[in-house]
């Protein structure tokens, strides 16, 4: 069973439909912590346990229109930390391939 991450809609759903990460070979991949080019911390992208959590995070943060919920092929807890003190999230301790999109149910949209 993997992880559910969160991210931009638009820009995942465009990845996945190409069906790699732009060099033709790289599998679409949500990255764990790592320094960005500015030299600030980056802590590992949104991990959530089950999708429902997911949704309810993206609601949470008013988000429904931008991001949507991704299926990771990671393993909980295994691959999650707690990242920055003031998260209120877990996020992934490594890079992990997005596995795809998973759509809303009809109790999650009402």
């Amino acid at each position: 069973m993997g992880i559910y991450t969160i991210g931009p809609e638009a820009d995942y759903d465009a990845a996945l439909a190409r069906g790699h990460s732009g060099d033709g070979m790289t599998p679409i991949k949500k990255t764990g912590p790592s320094t960005r080019s500015d030299g600030t911390p980056y802590y590992g992208g949104y991990a959530f346990q089950t999708a429902q959590e997911a949704f309810a995070y993206i609601d949470k943060a008013g988000k429904r229109d931008v991001w949507a919920v991704y299926e990771v092929d990671a393993v909980w807890p295994d691959h999650v930390w707690h990242g920055h003190p003031s998260d209120d999230f877990m996020r992934l301790n490594r890079d992990a391939v997005i596995v795809g999109k998973v759509e809303p149910s009809t109790e999650q949209t009402a």
